[in-house]
């Protein structure tokens, strides 16, 4: 369906971008990599009108929400997630 049809239907939809993850001791090149996107689509985002779901602080230094490979989310941290996305979807 074209954003066309999308308008003369009167639906409301926009972007959002979840924004990454830090690892979790996998190294100080893979955490400033990720810190970098991170603070470059949190600039950016905005001036696109995308909104942007910002995990780092909730994340960072938080072992208990990464599985013990330092990475993927673990459940608790997969509710976290959800949470922050759900917050941004609120927001609107």
């Amino acid at each position: 369906m074209g954003t066309t049809k999308i308008v003369q239907r009167g639906w409301r939809c926009h972007g959002i971008v979840s924004g990454p993850l830090p690892t979790y001791r996998r190294g100080s090149l893979k955490f400033s990599r990720l810190y970098a996107l991170h603070c470059w689509l949190r600039e950016w985002c905005p001036t696109i009108g995308v909104d942007f779901v910002d995990n780092w602080e909730s994340f960072r230094e938080r072992p208990s929400l990464f599985h013990r490979d330092g990475l993927h989310p673990s459940p608790l941290g997969s509710t976290v997630l959800s949470g922050n996305i759900e917050a941004v979807l609120r927001r609107d």
